[in-house]
Order: C-alpha cells, then structure tokens, then sequence
C-alpha cells in the first residue's frame, strides 16, 4: 500500500477530493477493497444445502469452488498485498480474515450443524470441524502455489479433495457408521 492517494486518484481519473469525499484515508479506500474483494469470493463459492444435494456431494462441489478461490493468482495476489501490510494495518488484516476465511468458516459450521442434527455427523465444536474440512480438502495446494513450486492439474487437486473428503467423512461419521466400518476392516484383514 505503498501507493499515494494521489497516484490512486490519478489511475481512477476522479479528483483527490472526490476520492477523499468516498474514502477519508488510504486505509478505509483498502477496508473498502477487501470487504469488495470477499464479497466476491463469497459468491463464487456453492451454497452448501443439505435439501439438494446429499452431504458428500455438497461438501465436495463446495470444496472444489473453494480450493479454485485459493489457487487464483489474482486472488493470491491480493491476499499476498494484504499480508504485506500486517505490520503498518493490522485491522486491515483482521477485516480480511472476518470477511473471507472466518466468513466461510461460519458458513460451513452451519451446514455441518445441519448436517448432524440430521445425524449425519458427529462432532463437538462445528467450527473446528470446519476448519479441519478446509484444511483437508486444500491440503498444501496453495502453498506450493504461492511459493512457485507446483501448480497442481485438474487430477492433482481433484485427488487432494477427494482423499480429505474422504477423511473428514471417516472422521466425523456417526458412531455407529464408524463402528461398522472398523468391524468390516477387521473382517478384510482377518481375510487377507
């Protein structure tokens, strides 16, 4: 953010004193853009609904939207503008997680809490669950990404979904799916 207000003003070809009439300083011009920026990746993300789609398929279309978010190299641009200014802006920072990641998190605490209420999960703290979902199913995608590692294919991250899928599901599967599903592997074993 290194950029002056006047060069912003400039690029947007409006006076200073407009731009000052909307924004009062460069840090609210930035709040602005990354409440804007969130928006927008909120509604590039599938609304995860347990009436229409059943739970592993909600939760793998949700995941594939939001793996494809983070591995958007606009998207990552912008992310890495604003871990920049952590130091000078750190309510900037704060804004960003809210309105993005914590924002998503939310949104998926509550499909989850619907999805145990119909007994489809079991789990104590729906938020936690939550962020182990998106852990899992983004796996370290982004990271190699960022870093100019590797840029995963369509099979590579497809792979990375369905594997963490696959783990949450095991993992927060009701008691006695679990149950059943130990007990089959202990035949399979017993077989092999």
């Amino acid at each position: 953010m290194n950029t002056s207000m006047d060069a912003v003003a400039r690029d947007a070809m409006v006076s200073k004193a407009t731009l000052y009439a909307y924004f009062p300083s460069k840090e609210a011009l930035f709040a602005h853009l990354i409440a804007q920026e969130c928006n927008e990746k909120q509604e590039r993300l599938q609304i995860l609904d347990l009436n229409t789609h059943d739970l592993e398929t909600a939760l793998r279309s949700f995941a594939h939207d939001y793996v494809r978010i983070f591995l958007d190299d606009d998207k990552m641009a912008f992310f890495r503008v604003v871990s920049a200014e952590n130091a000078r802006f750190p309510a900037l920072c704060h804004l960003f997680f809210e309105a993005g990641p914590g924002n998503n998190i939310r949104r998926i605490a509550t499909f989850l809490d619907d999805a145990k209420a119909r007994g489809l999960l079991e789990f104590e703290n729906s938020c936690i669950a939550a962020t182990q979902f998106v852990s899992l199913v983004r796996g370290e995608l982004p990271l190699c990404t960022a870093l100019g590692i590797h840029r995963p294919t369509e099979d590579e991250i497809a792979e990375v979904i369905d594997s963490g899928l696959a783990v949450f599901l095991r993992a927060y599967a009701p008691r006695t799916q679990r149950d059943k599903e130990n007990s089959a592997r202990r035949v399979d074993d017993a077989a092999a």
